[in-house]
């Protein structure tokens, strides 16, 4: 198909372009408020500025925050801790092991059965062992308690609770044998069975 003039449309009537007319920024049914710029761009067909501009938004909030976090983690001393070498305790037996946690616990518990709160504390140590190599540890343990039992006693403190324990994942996941010692007067220990 030929056009004999320049400048024309010779395409058929259904396909030409209708003319164009403006788009008025209105509300439904005829409302005469007229959106702002903003909330028009979630209606034009295949524009995602907006959705973009929310994306990034959540994104910058994200990196500010884990920044915040890291940099309190470090303020608080979580580097130093996590990278500064742990205590090592040589004991009576012959024995040196490295302490995970030394400190003065507190525990309270609630009887659902017959309704009480009970309360107990102790000094608590807790050492680093594969447990797997069970005598070692339960020499450990005794050796660890005749060391702790008269400085509980000094304080008075009347349990004593050892832990050999194994610890993965930074310390978030410990798994450990729980010893626990009733403290006698003069620091003499007495383990108490069925305890761990």
């Amino acid at each position: 198909m030929s056009c004999p003039w320049r400048g024309t449309d010779c395409r058929p009537p259904s396909l030409r372009r209708r003319a164009g007319r403006p788009q008025l920024k209105r509300g439904p049914l005829g409302a005469n408020t007229t959106m702002p710029s903003g909330d028009a761009d979630l209606l034009v067909p295949g524009s995602s500025k907006r959705l973009v501009g929310h994306r990034r938004t959540w994104l910058r909030v994200a990196v500010i925050a884990a920044v915040l976090i890291v940099a309190i983690w470090f303020a608080s001393g979580g580097y130093d801790r996590l990278t500064a070498p742990n205590a090592r305790w040589k004991l009576p037996n012959g024995d040196t092991i490295e302490v995970l946690t030394f400190d003065h616990y507190y525990e309270a518990s609630y009887g659902l059965l017959k309704p009480s709160v009970q309360g107990a504390d102790y000094l608590r140590l807790q050492f680093r062992s594969t447990l797997t190599d069970t005598v070692r540890d339960r020499s450990d343990v005794v050796a660890a308690a005749r060391v702790l039992c008269p400085k509980a006693d000094s304080e008075g403190i009347r349990r004593v609770r050892i832990q050999p324990t194994r610890s993965s994942f930074f310390r978030l996941l410990t798994y450990a044998r729980t010893h626990l010692f009733e403290v006698r007067p003069g620091g003499i220990c007495e383990e108490v069975l069925g305890a761990g």
